[in-house]
């Protein structure tokens, strides 16, 4: 994407906000500064998305649906969710990788970890951790 150049600064902005008290609080309470509430939504939308899909292939019985096919249809067409970023062409064409390079900013300084863990980051993160399609 274009703004792909943009990354490293916004990662230092986060870096250097999360060194002082008046960043962490703007990151805190100013809605314009809630990036980990941000993240934790886009990671929510790929649970819905894989709660989705397990609900789907435990329905369509499971004699015609292979490990293959519920493989295929988890990493499935983007235009059924297109807010979903860890597809393909998510990966592709969205900053998806910068959700990581975020987190690990987040979790270099203590008021990020606070923060990522006040907004449910972690309990997403282990959701994903058992997710089958990963294995």
């Amino acid at each position: 994407p274009d703004n792909v150049p943009f990354a490293s600064i916004g990662l230092s902005l986060l870096s250097v906000m999360l060194r002082c008290k008046s960043g962490v609080a703007m990151l805190k309470n100013d809605r314009r500064g809630k990036i980990h509430a941000q993240l934790v939504q886009a990671l929510k939308v790929e649970l819905d998305h894989a709660e989705k899909v397990a609900y789907e292939y435990s329905s369509e019985s499971h004699m015609q649906g292979s490990l293959s096919n519920r493989h295929e249809n988890f990493s499935g067409s983007d235009s059924l969710d297109p807010e979903r970023i860890l597809t393909q062409s998510g990966c592709s064409n969205t900053m998806a990788r910068e959700v990581f390079a975020l987190l690990g900013v987040y979790t270099s300084y203590k008021p990020g970890i606070h923060l990522i863990s006040k907004a449910g980051m972690f309990e997403v993160l282990t959701e994903i951790s058992f997710w089958p399609q990963k294995r």
